[in-house]
């Protein structure tokens, strides 16, 4: 059993500019937004929700959330790490882009925050959680585990660690996220 996804007038790409999640998932569900959001104006009611288990960067459910498709969305992972990110980012929204403002974007750092993802035992830990989106931002193809850095352990490839660390995006994605807090649970 497959998933039809039609073409056309109803369905165009959602240009990467328009994009409201922080993270970086290549191939995640962001591209479906206005495909989806045909779909859920043709439901009756005002009041719509939306859930995205295995949400991983939730690229459809918050671009449906800003765009004000949806006025409740539901994130769900199995991945306690996603799981922390995730809350980190709504509950703790401040002390995430502090950090973020600061973070040194270098292969130490990369490998500082990979021990910490290693080290990870389940449930919710802000750290955790941190040190997933960092990754997810500087890791080849936003590969959490089982991936190395950007440019490689000597960055000598032709993108460097920091190549998808738009700080300020970044940034302006979470705060976002944040004022949207109660319309957001995970």
């Amino acid at each position: 059993m497959g998933v039809t996804i039609q073409t056309g007038e109803d369905f165009q790409r959602r240009p990467s500019t328009k994009a409201t999640s922080p993270f970086r998932y290549p191939g995640g569900k962001g591209f479906l937004t206005d495909y989806l959001k045909v779909k859920i104006e043709a439901l009756p009611g005002p009041a719509r929700r939306y859930a995205e288990p295995f949400c991983g960067g939730a690229g459809a459910a918050t671009n449906l959330l800003v765009d004000g498709v949806v006025s409740q969305i539901h994130l769900n992972d199995l991945d306690s790490r996603v799981y922390s990110a995730w809350l980190a980012i709504i509950t703790e929204t401040d002390r995430f882009i502090e950090k973020l403002k600061h973070a040194p974007v270098t292969v130490d750092e990369w490998k500082k925050q990979r021990k910490v993802v290693a080290g990870s035992s389940g449930g919710y830990d802000f750290d955790v959680g941190y040190a997933t989106f960092y990754l997810n931002r500087t890791s080849r193809a936003g590969i959490v585990i089982g991936s190395g850095p950007i440019g490689g352990y000597k960055q000598e490839g032709a993108w460097k660690i920091g190549a998808r660390f738009y700080r300020d995006t970044m940034i302006d994605r979470i705060e976002k996220l944040g004022n949207l807090k109660e319309q957001i649970s995970v």
